[in-house]
């Protein structure tokens, strides 16, 4: 190596340790510096080798030429200027030589630093090279990529002569970096006591905080500065509880996670609380086990820290220990007494930790300390199961050793199939009839998972084969579960009285192993049985419960060992029916071939709507006529269920649509009765006798008409209904349209010619019955009409005869007397029978709101008589009618008034006994 390049060497040596170099590059420069000089500029190799001769070879290269102010280093000097490079590693007679020539000092390198920055950056005290740099006019407030400024750097260098001449030309003390801190808080985290103070008294404020809360204490505090907290706890004005915004930390918590135990005992005598929790309630004790700090633990032990906290995710210290497997600290957090809230829930979970976590050295010191090791947690886990759930059997068998109750590991054991950890708890004389929350026990689990090894092992410790669960489930129902023959057989063997033990659903053994499907189970256990038809508390037979299942070999094997395909359940099912719910072809296919009802079935499905079933049954023979014991036909059960894509079917395979039940209702009746329109334009497709009546009479035209479906209706008259067809009562379709206040209907059977004049046995028309019902708007219809006399009087000898006016009065339609006024209807007719007006069967009717009217428009002459010279008041003593009573004698009613046979209206009421009306008139 040539003298220049071992130069070279040299000097790139001293920059990167001496801590002028940024580190990254100087990291990078220590691996490799030959080729890193490879890649600096050669006149920029020229200006390191001359800074560090002379003054001289500096005035040299400056007189050569001006090139020097345009020159940038490179590689770890990326974007430096000469001057930058004098400043970093240049003496001060260098410096000057370069200032004289005025260069640039506002120019930044690449990491955004200034002549400020590099100068600051020199270890040791560069006072001489700040003063002239700044006379020069060096930028002293302006931050590199990090924000940081030329008095951020001071305020990490010792001694306060650079602070003093920076805030002389002018430095903003509060300026924050992109960490966001201040340069007071630099101080505080560098350990700098004397710039802090410097600082302090030059005016920087100490509660300044950072954008995450951070202020000079909290920076002291983590960085193990006690003489910083001291001096400044002499400012009254902080807080030594100041917690940061992120974790909601104190100056505890960090000192804490840096095992500063000096600033821990000083925090802890300035009165900060030990067990003081941050956002997540993590102690400083929390930390200090975290961090494996254990003088920290150990001091914060001494000043009262519990070890049986809990964070917000429910951990302690004492778990904590055991998670970082750390012993020394373990003991140490043991050695708390267990009488604090949670203490020995908190040891127990630590034990069941470190089961957990397989660390044998740690249960054995926890076992140690009288830790019962069989409790459990909140999920049911002792420390032994969670020991055998992670495969520590040396832990787990450890554990069994351990006197106490083994209830929980002996249920795990069997539940899981551990066989070789519950052999070794059988050894300890555990109790194997114990039993979970279900009422399970150890021979019911190890049943359950068909495991005949770990079966026999319990019965020959005495495990009771008899036992039941919560719902009454034995030993051999779950083993019929789990499919296993062979743990069935040993069952049967023990004690084969365990088939005909009943659950609480009602189910013995053949139920169960016809449900699961189990064929072979099954051809073992019919031997054993007596009654293949035996119900549970449903009344299904183990058939029904295999068909349910769609388990068609059994369903076949219990067929051939005479089970009844007749039997019903509490529902009224039989086990095809059931096939059939529940959609089980194969099944249903096997009962067909085996002789069941065809036709039946046919009936049930189409009840239901399970249309797909249809080509199976007629293809078996299904005859599509045949009715139940109601009469219903397939089609008229699908009309029911409102099936319309099994009516569809029906029809087409050619079914009669005209059949009718035993009520006498047929398919099309049923439909409009059930408003159906769909179903009813589909029937409508078929030859269908329109006028067959039903037990009123009622053709489908009528039936649509009293049941109000407008749509039907327009279907019936398209398709050819007669619409001058009455039923028993004389009623046709717009007598019955507005009975119902069908107004829809009765426009369209006007509109199709239907006269409104027919009278129905009463003698009464249509308008007489909207004008009854108080249908206004049909009312209105009729007289738009014309055609229709509003002032017909019909003679009834049932008392309801008259006209439309005074049917309405007599029910107190007020809406309806005004259309019909409005009509030039008239308010002096009578009742042909008895002469009775619109007042008097209003009173007598006790419509007081009508008799008001009638009185209010002065179309009722309030004294009229009937035929046996009656008067309203008559009428309405006769009635015992107390309000009317008193509403006509407002309006001038003569009490002394006498019919034709003598009596005045308060005779009438003495005749019936009527007190109160007597009172009324008195």
């Amino acid at each position: 190596m040539n003298r220049h390049k071992l130069l070279l060497n040299v000097i790139l040596f001293i920059c990167l340790w001496g801590n002028t170099l940024s580190i990254p590059y100087a990291e990078t420069v220590k691996s490799n510096q030959t080729e890193i000089l490879s890649k600096i500029h050669i006149d920029w190799q020229k200006w390191l080798v001359a800074l560090r001769q002379n003054s001289n070879a500096v005035r040299e290269l400056v007189s050569k030429s001006e090139d020097w102010r345009d020159l940038r280093g490179s590689g770890p000097f990326a974007g430096m200027t000469v001057v930058m490079l004098t400043a970093k590693v240049g003496s001060l007679e260098q410096l000057d030589l370069i200032l004289a020539r005025k260069p640039d000092l506002s120019i930044q390198d690449e990491l955004g630093k200034t002549v400020l920055h590099h100068l600051l950056e020199r270890n040791g005290i560069v006072t001489g090279h700040l003063k002239k740099l700044l006379e020069a006019g060096a930028p002293i407030n302006r931050g590199d990529v990090n924000l940081s400024n030329p008095l951020h750097l001071a305020a990490s260098k010792e001694g306060v002569e650079s602070l003093e001449l920076l805030l002389q030309y002018g430095a903003n003390l509060e300026t924050m970096n992109l960490s966001g801190k201040s340069p007071l808080m630099v101080a505080a985290a560098t350990g700098r006591d004397q710039n802090v103070a410097f600082l302090i008294s030059s005016g920087a404020d100490p509660l300044v905080e950072s954008a995450s809360g951070y202020n000079a204490w909290m920076f002291a505090a983590a960085g193990g500065h006690e003489k910083i907290l001291e001096l400044l706890t002499q400012n009254p004005s902080i807080q030594i509880e100041h917690t940061e915004k992120m974790h909601l930390r104190n100056a505890l918590h960090l000192a804490t996670i840096e095992g500063h135990v000096e600033t821990i005992k000083f925090l802890i005598s300035s009165g900060l609380n030990v067990n003081q929790g941050d956002m997540l309630k993590v102690t400083p004790l929390h930390l200090a086990v975290l961090s494996q700090k254990t003088k920290s633990v150990d001091l914060l032990l001494i000043n009262g820290a519990s070890a049986y906290l809990q964070d917000n995710t429910g951990i302690t210290p004492l778990e904590l220990a055991v998670i970082s497997g750390d012993l020394p600290i373990l003991k140490l957090l043991l050695k708390q007494p267990p009488d604090a809230p949670l203490a020995t829930s908190a040891r127990e979970n630590a034990l069941r930790e470190a089961a957990f976590q397989g660390k044998f050295n740690l249960v054995q010191e926890l076992v140690q300390q009288n830790i019962a090791p069989n409790t459990k947690n909140v999920n049911g886990q002792t420390a032994w199961t969670m020991a055998v759930s992670a495969g520590h059997n040396e832990i787990a068998d450890y554990l069994a050793s351990q006197p106490g109750p083994h209830a929980l590991n002996v249920i795990f054991a069997a539940e899981f199939g551990f066989n070789e950890r519950l052999s070794v708890l059988l050894k300890e004389n555990v109790d194997v009839n114990v039993s979970d929350v279900r009422g399970f026990s150890p021979l019911m689990l190890a049943a359950g998972r068909g495991d005949v090894e770990m079966l026999s092992s319990l019965i020959n410790y005495g495990a009771n084969i008899y036992h039941q669960s919560l719902q009454g489930w034995n030993v051999l129902s779950l083993a019929i579960s789990s499919g296993s023959i062979e743990t069935v057989k040993k069952i049967i063997q023990v004690d084969s009285k365990l088939i005909f033990q009943e659950d609480k659903e009602g189910w013995n053994a053949l139920h169960w192993a016809a449900f699961h499907g189990e064929s072979e189970i099954i051809n073992l256990l019919l031997p054993f049985i007596d009654d293949i038809d035996s119900k549970d508390y449903q009344q299904r037979t183990s058939l029904q419960l295999a068909a349910i299942e769609g388990h068609q070999s059994i369903v076949r094997t219990l067929i051939e060992w005479n089970a009844s395909t007749s039997v019903k359940d509490q529902s009224g099912r039989t086990v095809m029916e059931q096939a059939i719910l529940y959609r089980q072809k194969d099944v249903l296919e096997s009962l067909l071939l085996l002789g069941t009802s065809a036709s039946a079935g046919l009936r049930y499905a189409s009840s239901i709507g399970e249309v797909g079933f249809l080509p199976l049954f007629k293809h078996h023979g299904a005859n599509l006529d045949e009715a139940d014991e109601d009469g219903n036909t397939p089609l008229l059960l699908a009309v029911l269920g409102e099936h319309q894509e099994t009516v569809f079917r029906l029809l087409d395979f050619a079914a009669d649509p005209n059949l009718a039940n035993a009520q006498g209702l047929t398919p099309l009746i049923l439909a409009i009765r059930s408003r159906q329109p769909a179903l009813t334009s589909v029937l409508l497709k078929y030859p269908l006798d329109l006028e067959r009546q039903d037990p009123f009479g009622n053709t489908s035209l009528l039936t649509a008409a009293l049941n109000g479906n407008e749509e039907i209706v327009d279907q019936l008259i398209i398709a050819g209904a007669k619409l001058e067809h009455s039923n028993y009562m004389g009623q046709n379709a717009l007598h019955l349209a507005a009975l119902q206040g069908q107004v829809g209907i009765v426009k369209r059977l006007l509109d199709a010619n239907l006269s409104p004049m027919k009278s129905d046995q009463f003698g009464l028309t249509a308008l007489h019955r909207a004008a009854e019902n108080g249908h206004e708007s049909v009312v209105r219809t009729f007289l738009k009409t014309k055609t229709v006399d509003p002032n017909i009087n019909v003679l009834d000898a049932h008392g309801d005869g008259g006209t439309p006016w005074l049917l309405a009065a007599k029910r107190g339609h007020i809406n309806v007397l005004e259309v019909l006024f409005e009509a030039s209807a008239d308010p002096d007719a009578v009742e042909l029978l008895n002469g009775t007006t619109a007042l008097q069967v209003a009173s007598a009717e006790g419509q007081l709101s009508t008799v008001r009217w009638l009185l209010e428009k002065n179309l009722s002459k309030i004294d009229e008589t009937d035929f046996l010279g009656n008067t309203a008041l008559h009428y309405a003593f006769q009635k015992g009618q107390k309000l009317v009573i008193e509403e006509l004698i407002r309006w001038g009613a003569n009490p002394q008034k006498a019919n034709y046979e003598g009596k005045i209206p308060s005779e009438i009421a003495q005749n019936l006994s009527n007190d109160t009306t007597l009172n009324t008139l008195n």
